[in-house]
């Protein structure tokens, strides 16, 4: 059976999915998916303010800003 393989993103997403179903503590779901309680929380807390878009991972406007030709 070959290797599982998720992207960063994916794994967030599923983090994501897995708290909404309050199956697990966050402390369970941080072990599980070995991130730190403090990645955690900041990954649930995206979700809640801004949306599945910027869990999964958007860059904020500053990493997406291209200097102008001069």
């Amino acid at each position: 059976m070959p290797w599982s393989q998720t992207s960063p993103m994916d794994q967030r997403t599923q983090f994501i999915a897995d708290f909404l179903r309050e199956v697990l503590s966050i402390t369970e779901l941080c072990e599980l998916y070995s991130v730190s309680r403090k990645t955690g929380y900041k990954w649930i807390e995206r979700y809640l303010r801004q949306g599945p878009g910027r869990a999964r991972g958007a860059l904020p406007k500053a990493a997406r800003f291209t200097e102008p030709n001069c």
